[in-house]
């Protein structure tokens, strides 16, 4: 595992350089107000990848610690999101609350 520390930022990322998988470990201990996630799920299986984003839940319910989720899985993200903001081509196109959500609506955003 490689750890990579930018200090006048105050940022540090983990990253396990064999697979290119992130690890999140212990996140808590380092009470982060904003984590900033990026495809969490992409490369696992579906039972990991399921745990990454319920993981990812539960640290935010934990610890109030906000995230920022980028996630290609619509569905499982939808699941865990307060909050969901649609980007495409630089622009927001959707914001809402995930059970406000329907299927035209995200249909309409990803395709325009």
């Amino acid at each position: 595992m490689v750890t990579s520390r930018r200090r006048s930022q105050g940022i540090t990322v983990y990253t396990d350089r064999s697979d290119g998988v992130p690890i999140l470990l212990n996140i808590d201990i380092l009470k982060p107000a904003l984590l900033l996630v990026d495809e969490p799920s992409l490369g696992l299986g579906p039972r990991l990848a399921q745990r990454a984003l319920t993981s990812l839940r539960e640290l935010n319910e934990r610890s109030g610690t906000a995230i920022l989720l980028v996630e290609q899985n619509v569905r499982e993200a939808l699941a865990i999101a307060q909050r969901v903001y649609v980007i495409r081509q630089g622009r927001v196109v959707l914001t809402e609350v995930p059970s406000n959500i329907t299927r035209e609506a995200l249909q309409q955003a990803f395709l325009g």
